[in-house]
């Protein structure tokens, strides 16, 4: 999540929408997450040596690119898929991706217009919601291949920006 917030933050410094204050204040606060955090980092380096969410290791192991592809199945039908019907499922499917293509469209290809008092554009709160789904995904993904830890329910939290993207594709 850091990581994706400091890519988005990356995006705006290039295109000129973040001021110098506005970026101060943003490092204040990865600061102060971080002094918040402190105490906690022995723990999750002692987590990572001894083998925290072993169960996923031998549970799932090392995931595959199935796994993406399982992550976006449960982000758009959920986790019933094997109770609907082959035909719902796959036009469901073909819903969703038709729908996430619309929203790439809006993203990467249409006009940048900011609404009149807004300081993001339509094109800045998908670019955002994009980030925030897809890096932290993709990077606990490919974490997974040396130390196998991926599973949905800890993709949970990035089912907010996927959400987003659907409703900004339709």
């Amino acid at each position: 999540v850091i990581l994706a917030h400091g890519l988005f933050v990356v995006y705006m410094l290039v295109r000129r929408q973040m001021s110098r204050p506005d970026l101060l204040r943003w490092l204040a606060a990865q600061l102060g997450a971080l002094a918040l955090f402190a105490p906690w980092i022995p723990t999750v380096i002692r987590q990572i040596r001894g083998g925290g969410g072993a169960w996923v290791a031998h549970a799932v192991g090392r995931p595959t690119w199935q796994v993406l592809w399982d992550t976006f199945i449960g982000f758009s039908i959920g986790p019933v898929r094997e109770m609907l019907p082959e035909w719902t499922r796959r036009g469901a499917y073909v819903v969703y991706l038709l729908v996430l293509a619309g929203a790439l469209w809006v993203i990467f290809r249409s006009r940048v217009e900011k609404p009149a008092g807004r300081r993001w554009s339509r094109r800045d709160m998908g670019i955002f919601c994009l980030i925030w789904c897809v890096v932290p995904i993709g990077a606990a993904w490919l974490a997974s291949q040396v130390k196998p830890m991926y599973a949905l329910r800890y993709m949970l939290p990035f089912l907010p920006p996927f959400c987003l993207l659907v409703a900004l594709g339709l």
